[in-house]
């Protein structure tokens, strides 16, 4: 049985942006596939979001398995497949940054001061999964390209650039409640 977990990021839902869109796309392909609705995701944290997800999802998290997450949900689905002991077929990682420094200084953003209560172990993300996929624009004004770069050579993932794409969500384009470049990345 294939299935997919797919994450919302900070001040989101899982009815946010493309989510509901690509679960149905991915059912059609005989994907089982849960969209949660993250804890406190107005002031998140990667233990919650990671402990909720642990204990909640529906189905066995295993070699079929794909996690796809898009901004804080991207860097989720990473900290996510670290706590395996075993290997998951897939990560896509969409609109992803791996600090808060520049959201802190350049946008001023601080919904997210406590998220990193969980470090990456990128020998572990290495370790854990067989194909990683980061999807990122040129012009994220949340999370700067260098991050997406930054993640992908420390985890040997597969780095798309989509120019122009902002935060591949609602605020960039009212297309972006649907994703159809995101599924030529399933493996």
């Amino acid at each position: 049985m294939k299935t997919a977990i797919l994450l919302h990021g900070t001040q989101s839902s899982s009815n946010g942006g493309w989510l509901q869109w690509l679960k149905a796309q991915l059912e059609q392909k005989e994907f089982v596939v849960w969209v949660p609705d993250l804890p406190n995701a107005d002031y998140p944290s990667l233990i919650e979001w990671t402990d909720y997800i642990l204990d909640n999802c529906p189905f066995e998290i295993n070699q079929n398995t794909t996690l796809i997450g898009h901004s804080s949900g991207a860097v989720a689905v990473l900290v996510l497949a670290q706590d395996f002991t075993h290997k998951i077929n897939q990560i896509i990682s969409v609109g992803v940054y791996k600090d808060l420094e520049y959201l802190h200084d350049v946008v001023n953003f601080h919904a997210n001061d406590r998220f990193f209560d969980i470090p990456f172990n990128f020998d572990k993300i290495k370790q854990n999964c067989n194909n990683i996929v980061f999807i990122h624009s040129d012009d994220d004004p949340y999370c700067p390209l260098s991050h997406a770069e930054f993640l992908s050579k420390k985890t040997l993932g597969k780095l798309v650039v989509m120019p122009g794409q902002g935060h591949f969500n609602l605020d960039k384009s009212p297309e972006y409640n649907k994703f159809p470049a995101l599924l030529d990345q399933l493996s």
